[in-house]
């Protein structure tokens, strides 16, 4: 086994026993199959069905105040929100929205009442054309509110306008100096007619009664804005919340699903595919083909559970990127890819902080702490590793090679994104190992202080031999592979053990050390075919 052994690490890990290792391919092969679930994962998420499952703009999913004024508006559902927010004030905006029937209210009135008072002086109108409906916060007012546009139709502004709270009976002159200023404004200005009079002096104003009206006016309208803005911001985020959030939960079932069929998928077959010439007719073919589909199967529905946390996970991680990404948009317009960056780092974070909060059973803190790291580092990577593709694919688009600018984009920005994510995973680990050891050997440094040199000079080179972090991954993943064949080899010369377990643990044993298929026995058949000969 020795020899046997010697040559898997050959092939394994370009390692030559009797030659210095090729550390910086061995390096990579030991990256990618550490942390080839997580890189490969991401990749799948964000370069296979990121295309058909993103769906991030400019401006995020909401409108918000600050995105308007900007003239940025979410998307072609919102051209009616953008039509009324950019519409001008003029006399045919009064008529249509703030006045609408005013004259069949007026008639109604005069009709129904015995008598009409004026609210801002106290006396009697008569029922004639004098007698006007002022709006005690002006149409043009309520206009030009920027909140009002933004979160009130057209026709529930006009309903807030011409609600009783916001009218008042006054006489014609009086409605026609005060116009479209605001009324305490006007009050305490001079009239135009006459300077050396307030209006209120020149119209015989009834402050005590007048105020009382105008603030009953400006309640009204201040609150009508603030509930319609607090429907609109609950009934958007609830909406764009739970669509970014199923379209983010899918993408992370959907890319750890397709991840593990491909693992499985590829195992099954592979062993399929070795044994292929050691079955004895098509039958047999078919049939441990089915078994190979039934165990991918069974593999499959083991994992349901994880597919499950993963959408949940995603769901929530999506709900409140969205979140997050409507708050921002409040004081500043997010572009595209930065409401992708926040929408990713907060997946990623709601991920670390389920882990650290729900660590599986035997992580110690510490490694929860560093395994969130890794998750968050992870996402934000891999986003921009799309980020990049896309401007990678943007240039090639002005290139001979428009053509196929997608798919070699996509083909290196995946393939480039999963390498540096594996690395960075990796570079976390061996940065979190040697802060301990090294933490470690200062300890033990500051304790020697008063030693002779040559205890000093000992600590100094462990610490430099610590460094060597290449050559650790080495030796720990030749030590790992040892194990493995030793716990193998155990189980195939157990004789205390099942026949088919023994076969099994000396087929999978036989597979890592790559010996040849016709040479493997892998079942009864196998050894009574082998007894024959």
């Amino acid at each position: 086994m020795s020899q046997a052994f010697t040559e898997s690490l050959q092939t394994n890990f370009d390692i030559d026993l009797n030659e210095s290792p090729k550390l910086e391919e061995s390096h990579l092969q030991i990256l990618m199959k550490q942390y080839k679930e997580i890189a490969f994962t991401k990749v799948i998420q964000e370069f296979g069905l990121g295309p058909f499952l993103n769906d991030y703009q400019n401006g995020g999913n909401v409108t918000t105040l600050h995105n308007a004024k900007e003239g940025v508006f979410t998307n072609d559902k919102d051209k009616e929100i953008e039509n009324r927010f950019s519409r001008e004030y003029s006399k045919k905006t009064r008529n249509d929205i703030y006045e609408k029937d005013f004259s069949k209210m007026r008639a109604k009135e005069f009709k129904e009442s015995d008598s009409i008072t004026d609210a801002y002086t106290g006396r009697t109108l008569n029922k004639d054309g004098q007698a006007h409906r002022d709006h005690v916060v002006s149409a043009s007012e309520i206009h030009q509110n920027d909140e009002a546009r933004l979160y009130m139709t057209d026709e529930e502004r006009g309903k807030m306008a011409v609600d009783e709270q916001n009218l008042a009976w006054t006489n014609g002159s009086l409605n026609q100096s005060k116009g479209d200023k605001d009324f305490k404004v006007w009050l305490d200005s001079p009239n135009p007619k006459d300077p050396t009079q307030t209006n209120r002096d020149r119209y015989g104003v009834d402050e005590q009664a007048a105020m009382e009206k105008y603030i009953e006016a400006k309640k009204h309208v201040k609150k009508s804005v603030t509930k319609a803005k607090h429907t609109y911001y609950a009934k958007n985020l609830a909406k764009t919340g739970a669509s970014q959030g199923l379209r983010v939960g899918a993408k992370q079932a959907i890319g750890l699903f397709l991840y593990e069929l491909q693992h499985i998928l590829f195992k099954e077959l592979k062993g399929f595919f070795k044994s292929f010439k050691q079955f004895t007719n098509w039958d047999a073919r078919i049939e441990a083909f089915k078994q190979c589909l039934e165990r991918v199967y069974v593999h499959m529905m083991q994992q349901m559970k994880r597919f499950a946390t993963a959408f949940k996970d995603g769901f929530i991680g999506g709900f409140m990127g969205n979140l997050l990404t409507v708050f921002i948009n409040t004081f500043m317009t997010t572009s595209k890819n930065l409401a992708r960056l926040i929408n990713d780092g907060v997946t990623g974070l709601w991920s670390a902080f389920k882990l650290l909060c729900q660590p599986p059973e035997g992580m110690t803190s510490q490694t929860a702490i560093k395994e969130a790291t890794k998750l968050v580092v992870a996402a934000v990577a891999t986003t921009v590793g799309v980020l990049l593709t896309e401007s990678f694919v943007t240039y090639l688009q002005t290139t001979p090679f428009a053509m196929f600018a997608q798919l070699i984009g996509g083909l290196i920005g995946g393939i480039l994104t999963g390498i540096v994510v594996a690395t960075l995973m990796y570079a976390i680990d061996e940065l979190v190992a040697s802060l301990h050891k090294l933490n470690e050997l200062m300890d033990t440094f500051k304790e020697g202080l008063y030693t002779n040199a040559e205890q000093v000079r000992a600590t100094y080179e462990a610490a430099i031999a610590m460094m060597h972090v290449e050559y650790q991954a080495v030796l720990q993943t030749i030590f790992r592979q040892y194990e493995e064949y030793r716990r193998l080899s155990a189980i195939a010369f157990d004789e205390t053990e099942r026949v088919s377990v023994r076969l099994d643990a000396s087929a999978e044993l036989a597979d890592l050390l790559d010996v040849p298929t016709d040479d493997v026995m892998r079942n009864a058949d196998d050894v009574r075919n082998f007894l024959r000969s």
